[in-house]
């Protein structure tokens, strides 16, 4: 109610703006709405310079939004007011090279988040965990039996899907969360296990990221 009513009285004209990329043309952008979104289509790879004219007597906040998955091979770690580790066990608990496994070896990943405290509360933190293809999850929530060494902290939501783990939560000052997920070594071969990566949904300052790099599977031994 207060945001509204401040708006309200505030007499915003809405959004009268100009913006190019390099030395293309400006591309005039105008709107009766205080909130306006315009994609852009930058080349792979590529690097450039935005700039951005605002033509009304208002004042314009400009907000460049990057998003993407991390290329195959990508082996760059970043940690931005979060810190993320990721270690795999077995189902005894002793730390494995998932590097190299053997079929139809089970064992769990284990990812650890905590908050340095530096920007208070992180609220609506989305964890992704995306898989090796020669990898199955094993859902334990769908299993009739439930094993001890998968409990995970407590979060918001969970989506688990064929190849994949989202979850959805929020971490106080100096906390610190463990999330499990059970996987089984299931096809025999190389594949490429992708960055694990963690970000806040609505501020892209909080993030992190584990790289990816490539697994085998090998022959289940006689």
């Amino acid at each position: 109610m207060a945001i509204a009513k401040y708006t309200g009285k505030s007499g915003g004209s809405g959004i009268n703006a100009s913006y190019r990329i390099n030395t293309e043309d400006f591309v005039d952008t105008e709107s009766k709405k205080s909130l306006a979104t315009y994609p852009i289509d930058p080349k792979p790879g590529s690097k450039g310079t935005l700039q951005v004219i605002n033509k009304s007597k208002d004042v314009l906040f400009a907000r460049l939004i990057l998003q993407g998955i991390p290329v195959k091979g990508d082996t760059t770690e970043a940690a931005n007011n979060l810190k993320l580790s990721v270690v795999y066990k077995s189902m005894k608990g002793d730390k494995i090279n998932p590097r190299l496994l053997e079929q139809g070896t089970g064992f769990i990943a284990e990812v650890t988040l905590t908050n340095p405290g530096i920007l208070g509360k992180y609220q609506q933190l989305a964890l992704s965990q995306i898989f090796p293809s020669g990898w199955e999850i094993m859902n334990t929530r769908s299993s009739a039996r439930a094993e001890t060494n998968t409990t995970a902290s407590a979060f918001d939501y969970q989506d688990i899907r064929d190849d994949r783990v989202y979850t959805y939560f929020d971490l106080n000052p100096n906390q610190a969360k463990i999330f499990r997920v059970m996987l089984m070594a299931t096809y025999v071969g190389r594949f490429y296990l992708p960055a694990t990566s963690c970000e806040a949904m609505y501020d892209h300052t909080i993030s992190a990221r584990i790289p990816g790099y490539w697994v085998n599977v090998l022959p289940a031994s006689k």
